[in-house]
């Protein structure tokens, strides 16, 4: 086999996970002002959003609500302690 070629199974599963990663960044993108990627590795993302005067409750809601139609897995929220 071709060392360069690429198995259409991963390409297909590459365009897949970028294209509903892309849409929830969007859907983010909606409701806050600065959404950053700053990490992604295969169908992990990581996501730094300003929250501003919205609540973690609002983030779980938001994502919960969304999950089936963004063919979200799983998720984790965090959010940084002023201590």
């Amino acid at each position: 086999m071709n060392e360069d070629l690429v198995r259409m199974s991963a390409l297909v599963s590459y365009c897949y996970i970028q294209t509903h990663g892309m849409k929830f960044v969007k859907e983010l993108s909606k409701t806050f002002s600065k959404v950053d990627l700053l990490e992604q590795c295969g169908d992990y993302f990581k996501f730094n959003v300003a929250c501003e005067n919205r609540t973690i409750g609002f983030l779980f809601g938001l994502i919960e609500s969304k999950k089936q139609e963004m063919k979200i897995q799983e998720y984790g929220i965090c959010q940084t302690s002023l201590e």
